[in-house]
């Protein structure tokens, strides 16, 4: 076994290898750009090595920089994670020609496998079952509408070097396919380095189903389950489960069969990911494979109870499988969120930002929380905006996903916006409680989009009285309402509002609070108990909540156990903070990022809705649209400027 080993990567995943290399007495090394000089990952390992700049094209994915903090500080292997390098055929060619040993699988089949053009021609002489499409190396325009056309509508352009929904653009008529061909390679350019894409046939509302598989270097090949990651936004999964429900027996040992005739077709070696579509009927059709660890390992681990970290080093230092497949066990059920800084509101656009204030629940055996970020730490525009993942274990479906809805309303993340109260909305959502007439789909969120929104779109009276409440509570235990007392005889009123909504807090004379929302809704409230900064209980119309309420800045952040998170807007009377004063022909940059097109020139006249500019943020593409139509005033920034939040891009009259 390894003494020490490198680990070319960051975040969660990084974290996530260090405790597995502590477990087995390996030492690590860890490498950080400027932007993660003080992160989680670095504080971890037992050395860190600073290797460049915030861009990861200044630090992770400089292949010589990597190697060279490897042989400076006498690593013997380098473990690449997930994304970055990790399925780059010249990064394993290099670290096996600076005498490392690369923690994954041999370059020659990653490279095999890798491009998806040249892995669906693979499959198809494996006889692997394939979607029809177009797999070929002309990459003109010309010939891409014609097999386009040939193929029918809808379909999918996607990257053939990548993976994680960039590059992909789903094309529902002729019409549409040139512009979204010309995204997707420009995309696919920035985030792989190669622009060839393929097509193929869209699938409506498929399953996505994909079979973890392992290989070592004697010959054997193993699964271990097969997930479902189905629930997606943008192309790119958010939650994922194991097993994956309704499925019959017979297709669970044909997806196994296949995931290992696609793993020995390349002569494969360590972890890996075989991903499929899967209609109603349980066809299924080879996707691709991933030669790497993937994101959603954790629920394989909770229902088999193996460490697949542990495995990859095993099988890297030359070591057999240490199971057969008929040891494999699969007990229960586990399902992972994907929590990250993004705003589902607004098509889950990415945000940025300090975690002002972080609360986990109390992992245990059957809760797992995995992380890089802690509490005053940066979401930065640099990398990816995951936060963090929850992963939880039941004895079926439904207690998992009761303790995941459960570990989230129990999160708490103040600053940056996030998705927690959407993950929440969809594991109680009726409909992902699936049946054999009612199975979760890719199509999921698109289906029930409003419904998961509606508790943040629009709340409750009730809620904003619990707001009103909660900013009273913070106030009193910040001495903010000066001449105040908890025991006073007196009788006093708060005034508060919430966008366009206005809350009175009366402390009445025994010590009852009268909350008033809008002149027609009112409820009482105990003086709360156990009161201290953020957090109290209290009795509310005869029942006791346990409310945690902190304001950062204007807004108003409400826990209330059992109940959705609500991020209100505040107007603080006494503090007005001042706000964006942009006229509505404004354009602004929704996040900090990076200026890749302009569809328009001074002059031009343009109408609502139409297409300005694009930006590219966090590893993904964000079209900016015209919010009024008028006439293009000023264009104030040039393509490939980098620009900070809040910029005015573009002025119309």
């Amino acid at each position: 076994m390894f003494k020490k080993i490198l680990i070319a990567n960051r975040g969660e995943i990084a974290c996530r290898i260090i405790k597995t290399c502590k477990a087995m007495n390996v030492k690590t090394v860890a490498v950080y750009s400027d932007a993660d000089k003080h992160a989680l990952h670095v504080d971890m390992a037992d050395e860190s090595m600073h290797i460049g700049g915030s861009l990861a094209t200044e630090s992770y994915l400089d292949i010589d920089k990597i190697i060279k903090a490897a042989k400076n500080t006498g690593a013997e292997a380098i473990h690449p994670g997930y994304g970055f390098l990790s399925e780059n055929t010249d990064f394993a060619n290099a670290i096996l020609e600076a005498g490392l040993i690369f923690i994954g699988p041999k370059a020659e089949s990653i490279e095999a496998i890798g491009e998806k053009s040249r892995a669906k021609k693979l499959m198809e002489k494996a006889k692997v079952p394939l979607l029809v499409g177009y797999h070929g190396d002309d990459q003109t325009e010309k010939t891409l509408i014609k097999h386009a056309k040939d193929i029918g509508y809808p379909l999918l352009i996607k990257a053939s070097a990548g993976g994680g929904g960039k590059g992909m653009r789903i094309v529902e008529n002729e019409k549409d396919f040139s512009a979204s061909l010309i995204s997707a390679k420009r995309e696919a350019l920035s985030s792989f380095g190669n622009d060839h894409v393929l097509i193929e046939k869209y699938l409506k509302d498929p399953r996505h189903i994909e079979v973890q598989v392992f290989g070592d270097t004697h010959g054997n090949y193993i699964t271990l389950s097969e997930r479902d990651c189905s629930v997606q936004r943008r192309q790119q999964k958010i939650i994922e489960e194991a097993p994956a429900p309704e499925l019959s027996d017979t297709t669970r040992t044909k997806l196994s069969e296949t995931s290992i005739t696609v793993a020995k077709s390349i002569d494969y070696n360590g972890a890996g990911t075989v991903e499929f579509l899967m209609d109603k009927d349980e066809n299924f059709y080879f996707m691709e494979m991933n030669t790497r660890l993937q994101v959603e390992h954790p629920v394989t681990e909770m229902v088999t109870g193996l460490d697949l970290v542990e495995w990859q080093l095993r099988v890297a230092s030359g070591e057999k499988l240490p199971l057969t497949q008929d040891k494999v066990k699969i007990t229960g059920h586990a399902i992972e969120t994907r929590i990250y800084a993004e705003d589902p509101a607004n098509d889950f656009l990415p945000a940025t930002g300090k975690i002002q204030c972080l609360k986990w629940p109390r992992p245990n055996d059957s809760l797992r929380i995995e992380t890089g970020i802690r509490e005053s730490d940066e979401v930065s525009a640099f990398y990816d905006p995951m936060i963090a993942k929850l992963v939880t274990h039941g004895e079926n479906r439904n207690e998992a996903c009761l303790k995941m809805a459960e570990a989230l309303n129990t999160t708490y993340i103040v600053g940056p916006k996030n998705n927690i109260s959407f993950l929440e909305q969809i594991l109680l959502h009726p409909a992902f409680k699936a049946s054999k007439t009612n199975i979760v789909s890719t199509g999921f969120i698109s289906s029930y989009y409003d419904e998961l929104l509606e508790p943040s779109k629009n709340i409750s009276e009730f809620m904003l009285a619990i707001a009103g409440l909660g900013l009273l509570i913070n106030q009193l235990n910040s001495n903010y309402l000066l001449g105040w007392r908890l025991n006073s005889e007196s009788t006093a009123t708060r005034n508060y509002s919430f966008d366009e909504n206005k809350v009175s807090c009366t402390i009445l004379k025994n010590g009852e609070i009268l909350l008033k929302v809008n002149d027609n809704y009112s409820i009482s409230a105990s003086m709360p108990k156990n009161h201290c900064p953020g957090a109290f209980s209290t009795i509310i119309a005869g029942q006791e909540y346990t409310v945690t309420a902190i304001h950062n800045e204007n807004k108003l952040y409400l826990f209330v156990k059992g109940l959705p998170h609500i991020v209100i807007n505040w107007v603080d009377p006494i503090n007005k903070e001042s706000q964006n004063s942009n006229s509505d022909g404004a354009l602004t940059a929704p996040m900090t990022g990076r200026i890749i097109a302009m569809h328009v020139n001074n002059g031009d006249k343009v109408k609502i809705g139409q297409a300005m500019a694009v930006m590219e943020a966090m590893k993904m593409e964000h079209t900016i649209y015209a919010s009024i139509s008028g006439t293009v005033s000023n264009i104030n920034v040039a393509v490939d400027e980098q620009v900070n939040e809040g910029i005015e891009i573009i002025t119309l009259l």
